[in-house]
């Protein structure tokens, strides 16, 4: 009977609180996406210049979410339609729920041209990401 009494207490705890009782048992799925990004839309050529991202777990619902698995990202800066120039991974630590990671990653690029900066997160699909349709960041760098 004391049991079913703490129950109860806990229950109407939760529905108070406008916490869902599904957050007490269940985490949502994780989700990894680009937080924000830093960069300078030119760069000089032959000059190192940085490129910054952050990446975070964000739930897919009310509860939090999952813990990932570690996994990798991955910046290419690619010239033409296929002429990669730059290819570089850093390792993602596992993260937590809302927990994020920074990269910095120095760049130098060779070529007077238009660069395609494609920063992947998760590339190779083990983090246990519940939507690998958004881990990816593009932009161009005009190279002068």
């Amino acid at each position: 009977m004391k049991i079913r009494k703490i129950l109860s207490a806990i229950f109407v705890t939760v529905i108070l609180s406008g916490i869902s009782s599904c957050c007490i048992f269940k985490n949502d799925s994780p989700d990894l996406k680009v937080a924000w990004a830093t960069y300078s839309d030119t760069a000089i050529i032959n000059q190192p210049f940085e490129v910054k991202f952050s990446v975070g777990n964000f739930a897919t619902g009310d509860c939090d979410a999952e813990t990932t698995n570690q996994t990798l990202v991955n910046l290419k800066m690619i010239r033409g339609e296929s002429l990669v120039d730059y290819d570089e991974n850093q390792v993602l630590n596992s993260l937590y729920s809302d927990g994020r990671q920074n990269f910095t990653f120095t760049v130098n690029l060779r070529y007077l041209t238009t660069y395609h900066m494609i920063f992947t997160v998760d590339p190779e699909n083990k983090s246990g990401d519940s939507n690998n349709g958004n881990n990816t960041y593009t932009a161009d760098i005009l190279v002068h």
